[in-house]
């Protein structure tokens, strides 16, 4: 114990505590230095020592806010510093309350959480009286387990006893998370082999335990059963029936358990759509996301969706017009009733309360405001929509700050309809609101892209903005100067200035920008790969995707890229193997034995989707090259 909280900071990347479990050597950031610095650099978090100051503090609060700041640094923390290690360790302390905060760290760290699930599991068994401070750690610890997944599929069982409980919150806490881990056992292990019977009797068994919590007393539980059901896919019939439950947390909960089965969601369309009127803005929401994800899918019902623009109630107009959006292009039939909707002024302030006391966040404007929503909705309508071009320049003129962000951004949805209108945009520069500047600096670029020109007048003013102290604002305007051409390169050092801000958006903005400098952009290759190892997952994402559109130069940095097939992130693996797809350079080729075994072992299926993809553009590669050279000879 003293080795994991005292004494020097940890290594950078060091040896899990589990047998087995090894980590490869972590390259070195280029230009020097370590990721701790480059955490301390980029988020201001609390350097590791102050960290184990905090987990050996007297006071259980102190513990507990320091096993936050190591769920805050999640699997990069756990892979990079063994934070797992120490988060195991105070699963131990004799206050409930830190072994609650130890067993929430654990949760925010994916599969290197995971390797722990064994003694999280421990946590679900009563150990005393079964008082309100035990049932608390039983509580968090199948949140745990339920934000392993898959990883915790072993502990179903165990999970699955705590339905039996006489807490109802945990009971509700418990069917969600038993959905999660059992939601793959199903899946086959590997391509072509069917799973085991053992875990597809596991599977049947979760989900007819399940189905009985939906005829639960308790709403928690039914809603609670609703989630795991989704989580595995099984939309039967006493799961759609919920969705004309008297309950609104029910029936919210049911459209989105359902929206997870597009087939079964299709089949249900007009009950779905009958729900963008229900009296509950959640149900609402709910039900207009649902249709967003069924797309094109579900345009047969865009006019019954449309005869919602002319509710009494301003909630339920605008589900509907989001709604509409979601459907885009196939719902052009309904741009004339959309276009009403830009000139109203009427908000549904249903949820606000819940906001204002701090128990969920604020709506999007799409979902409270009816001309946002139609404003958004518009921008996605196609060449149909062109025509409505006119008003939504007009509406930039509103005292609404939240309708001129919307316009702003939709006029840049139209492409070249929204140009003649850029001068109007232009102005919202000097907006006081930073959101609609920012709105503003987006569309700009979209504009210029649209027009395949920059104007230097217009790209001064938005490489201006780069310097802002809204960091919503730099970031936007880094991204609007990216898509500029060849003003964006002449203005590239702006835009690599912002590489190292110290707020994540507008680092993962600039990266992206960096690809639109064209042959100055790839000068900044090598700062770009350093960014592939960013303290934020988002940056880091934003970095390999744009490696490979520096052609060679981004093809030197390919051992780099291939170092991440290994990363603890199931998304960064992904983003990498698709990345070695792309990359050109001779020494690609020699990491094709990493990319099929990565196809063939990876526990996420999406990555071993993209690593049979890379894999065949990589043979391709080589194959193309090979006759190039029998050609030559």
């Amino acid at each position: 114990s003293s080795s994991l909280l005292g004494g020097a900071a940890p290594l950078r990347r060091r040896r899990s505590a589990a047998a087995g479990h090894s980590p490869p050597a972590a390259p070195p950031l280029l230009g020097g230095g370590n990721m701790s610095a480059a955490v301390a650099r980029y988020t201001g978090k609390l350097e590791d020592d102050e960290i184990d100051a905090g987990l050996r503090d007297a006071n259980p609060g102190v513990r507990a806010r320091a096993l936050h700041q190591l769920g805050k640094w999640g699997e990069q923390g756990a892979e990079n510093w063994g934070s797992h290690d120490k988060a195991l360790y105070m699963l131990d302390d004799p206050s409930p309350q830190v072994q609650v905060a130890a067993l929430a760290a654990l949760g925010c760290m994916g599969r290197w959480g995971a390797l722990y699930s064994d003694s999280v599991a421990q946590k679900l068994s009563r150990h005393g009286d079964n008082g309100a401070a035990e049932r608390e750690v039983r509580k968090a610890a199948v949140r745990t387990l339920g934000s392993f997944g898959e990883l915790a599929a072993a502990h179903a069982e165990a999970v699955e006893a705590c339905l039996e409980d006489d807490d109802v919150d945990l009971v509700a806490l418990a069917c969600a998370a038993l959905g999660a881990v059992a939601a793959n056992l199903r899946r086959p292990i590997a391509i072509g082999e069917a799973p085991p019977a053992s875990s597809q009797l596991a599977w049947y068994r979760a989900s007819s335990r399940l189905a009985e919590q939906l005829r639960a007393g308790d709403v928690e539980v039914i809603v609670g059963a609703c989630k795991g059901l989704g989580y595995m896919g099984d939309v039967g019939d006493e799961l759609v029936g919920l969705l004309e439950h008297q309950e609104a947390r029910v029936r919210a909960a049911a459209l989105t358990a359902v929206g997870r089965d597009y087939e079964a969601a299709e089949l249900q369309l007009k009950r779905v759509v009958a729900l963008l009127a229900d009296p509950d803005a959640q149900v609402r929401i709910s039900a207009s996301a649902l249709i967003s994800a069924l797309g094109a899918r579900a345009a047969g019902h865009a006019t019954a969706i449309g005869d919602h623009l002319a509710h009494e109630d301003p909630g339920v107009r605008s589900a509907a017009a989001s709604a509409l959006g979601g459907i885009g292009e196939a719902a052009a039939s309904e741009i004339p009733r959309l276009e009403k909707l830009l000139s109203e002024r009427d908000e549904d302030k249903s949820l606000h309360v819940l906001t204002i006391a701090g128990l969920q966040p604020k709506v999007a404007p799409g979902f409270r405001k009816p001309s946002c929503a139609a404003a958004s909705a518009l921008a996605v309508m196609g060449r149909a929509a062109y025509k409505s071009a006119p008003k939504i320049a007009d509406a930039l003129d509103s005292f609404d700050e939240e309708l001129r962000v919307q316009c702003a951004c939709a006029l840049s949805g139209l492409g070249m309809a929204g140009v003649p209108y850029e001068d109007k945009v232009l102005a919202l520069l000097d907006d006081p609101q930073p959101m609609v500047v920012a709105a503003a600096c987006y569309s700009l670029g979209s504009l210029a892209e649209a027009q395949n020109v920059g104007s230097p007048t217009i790209a001064d003013r938005v490489a201006e903005r780069t310097r802002d102290k809204h960091p919503a604002v730099r970031g936007a305007a880094v991204g609007g100067l990216g898509k500029m051409g060849e003003e964006a390169a002449a203005r590239a050092e702006d835009v690599a200035r912002c590489c190292s801000d110290r707020v994540g958006f507008v680092r993962q903005q600039a990266v992206a920008a960096l690809a639109g400098c064209g042959e100055v952009g790839q000068m900044y290759a090598s700062e770009v790969c350093r960014l592939m190892y960013d303290p934020e997952e988002r940056v880091r994402l934003a970095a390999i995707t744009t490696l490979p559109k520096f052609g060679e130069r981004g093809g030197a940095f390919v051992e780099e890229v291939a170092y991440l097939l290994e990363d603890a992130s199931a998304q960064v693996r992904e983003t990498s193997v698709k990345a070695m797809g792309e990359l050109k350079g001779l020494e690609v080729q020699e990491y094709l034995p990493a990319v099929l075994r990565l196809a063939d072992e990876d526990a996420s299926e999406a990555v071993r989707a993209a690593a049979h993809k890379a894999a065949s553009a990589m043979r391709a590669i080589e194959y193309n090259s090979s006759d190039r050279e029998e050609d030559m000879e």
